[in-house]
């Protein structure tokens, strides 16, 4: 299951970058930033907070997701909602899932094949 859903994971991000590498703008509609940025800004984080988001650009690199997650990172509101107001209890699951995957071999062939 954990494998399924990383592969498809790692299809739907390379169809994101697809679509703002078409775009003239750093938002998904150019110059508008939408809610769609805001959307797909939660998933990059979520994605990052795990070592996934890493992951996923080593196996393919997606260089419009990734000018859209740094785009979004300099943000001052990004900055306000998400990076100053960090949850415990997520950065100890992040944290033990990192160490899971650093020192389990069956959670690392899980995680990332």
């Amino acid at each position: 299951m954990v494998c399924g859903g990383r592969d498809n994971m790692q299809r739907h991000l390379a169809t994101i970058d697809k679509a703002l590498a078409t775009t003239t703008g750093p938002w998904m509609l150019d110059t508008e930033f939408t809610l769609a940025d805001i959307t797909l800004g939660v998933v990059y984080y979520r994605l990052d907070e795990t070592g996934w988001l890493d992951y996923f650009q080593t196996r393919a690199p997606m260089p419009a997701l990734a000018r859209h997650y740094a785009n979004l990172r300099a943000r001052p509101s990004w900055q306000a909602a998400l990076e100053a107001r960090q949850m415990d209890i997520i950065a100890r699951g992040s944290n033990a899932l990192k160490h899971a995957a650093n020192n389990d071999p069956s959670v690392r062939a899980a995680l990332y094949g």
